[in-house]
């Protein structure tokens, strides 16, 4: 009668990490890491142990053991929602300003910047306004917008003086003149009803910037001395 003997080893096979199946607003990243003693093989070819996805889908990974040869595969379902959108307008100048800011409708949630949950705002007052919206997957998007006074300031091109007027009585705490190479100009003005007038006289022909400080806002402005 004749022996032999078999040495025989069960290798253990790799273990993935995968995530279980998800959704989200935004692109997922599966990460497949268990080790750099591993080969990561996606089925769009790829070949890393990460792999950011944007579209929905299932996606298969195989890991394979460099070292054994034994491999394993998984699988997981993603599911990426619609990217989401809410449109408030281009900013607005105003005077008087009351009016209505919508954010839409299809929304489940809506949370404004001055703590309203409707899906419009009325604006009597100029300001930045901003809304959040959340739909019924949890997924929000954010828009904003500027709402200021109605401000003349002329004439433009200047040529002996400028006048700055905001026509519903906005107080003007500060304006700065700067030339094109950012100094600041100094003037001399004076202030009559709403109207601020500033002398010009003495500014060299060229582009300025007028930055107005109020109690509501700030804004620059493009003027021209010819």
């Amino acid at each position: 009668m004749v022996t032999d003997t078999i040495n025989v080893t069960i290798n253990q096979l790799p273990v993935s990490v995968l995530v279980s199946d998800t959704a989200s607003c935004f692109p997922v990243n599966l990460d497949a890491f268990i080790g750099s003693n591993y080969l990561y093989f996606w089925q769009n070819g790829l070949n890393a142990s990460e792999l950011l996805i944007d579209e929905s889908g299932q996606y298969i990974v195989l890991i394979e053991d460099v070292n054994t040869g034994c491999a394993v595969s998984d699988t997981v379902d993603v599911v990426i929602y619609p990217k989401l959108q809410v449109e408030l307008g281009d900013d607005i100048n105003c005077s008087p300003c009351n009016f209505n800011i919508s954010a839409g409708t299809g929304f489940n949630n809506y949370l404004w910047s001055t703590g309203a949950t409707s899906n419009s705002i009325n604006v009597t007052s100029p300001g930045l306004y901003s809304v959040v919206v959340t739909d019924q997957n949890g997924c929000t998007a954010r828009d904003s917008i500027m709402i200021s006074t109605a401000t003349e300031i002329y004439p433009n091109p200047i040529t002996d003086h400028l006048v700055i007027n905001f026509a519903d009585g906005t107080q003007i705490l500060k304006v700065e003149i700067y030339d094109e190479s950012g100094k600041a100009i100094s003037y001399a003005y004076e202030v009559t009803g709403n109207d601020w007038i500033i002398s010009t006289v003495h500014f060299a022909k060229g582009v300025y910037f007028i930055k107005v400080t109020t109690n509501a806002f700030e804004k620059f402005y493009r003027v021209v001395k010819i």
